[in-house]
């Protein structure tokens, strides 16, 4: 994963693998979202290319704990599908 500005826009790259880093998608193709809010505690990305494109979200839920999901639009997020990160 990146983060990276493109023009006037932030670009958030994903690319995803297999076991034995065997890619999802194709050589040179990567899954693109661009930055399309922010604020101190959101950062809210959404999918290029794609018809009925899914959001990226990161949200820091306090000093400690990053949350981040992909939610597509009218559609809850089950906490499983959510990465939960903590500081350490």
């Amino acid at each position: 994963m990146t983060i990276e500005p493109e023009g006037e826009f932030l670009v958030l790259r994903i690319k995803h693998f297999h076991p034995r880093l065997i890619g999802w998608e194709e050589k040179e193709q990567s899954r693109e979202f661009v930055l399309v809010q922010l604020s101190q505690q959101d950062a809210l990305f959404l999918q290029r290319n794609v018809v009925n494109p899914p959001w990226m979200s990161y949200r820091l839920e306090s000093n400690q704990t990053l949350v981040s999901y992909f939610e597509l639009k009218n559609e809850v997020v089950a906490d499983s599908d959510k990465f939960i990160y903590t500081r350490l």
